[in-house]
């Protein structure tokens, strides 16, 4: 598999079931949603684009990087440490939050949300 489309919020769903090695690419990655339209690419093995870096498939569609499934699953780990599991509305901020700041929120930005 060099690529898979989905929503953002199957992919969290499934997100135990991809490799840490893959990323995500949309259209918005400043603002993502749980039904914004996303692919996960297997960067290894995908053709590159004309830049030598960006995966082909995600500069022919216009998508921009958005965060690795490593990256994801840190999130969803540290979530769960501060005893926060299987609250989609939480984990999208703090998804939106790390890829914004390249860091974790504290416990009381994700209680005031």
């Amino acid at each position: 598999m060099t690529h898979q489309e989905t929503t953002f919020g199957e992919l969290l769903a499934k997100l135990d079931g991809y490799s840490w090695t893959h990323f995500v690419y949309m259209s918005d990655p400043r603002s993502p949603d749980l039904d914004s339209a996303c692919i996960i690419v297997d960067s290894d093995e995908a053709e590159l684009g004309t830049d030598n870096f960006t995966p082909l498939i995600a500069e022919q569609l216009g998508l921009l990087e958005f965060l690795s499934i490593h990256d994801l699953q840190s999130v969803r780990e540290y979530l769960g440490n501060l005893g926060i599991k299987d609250d989609r509305r939480k984990e999208l901020f703090a998804c939106r939050y790390y890829f914004e700041r390249d860091a974790y929120p504290s416990k009381a930005d994700l209680e005031a949300q």
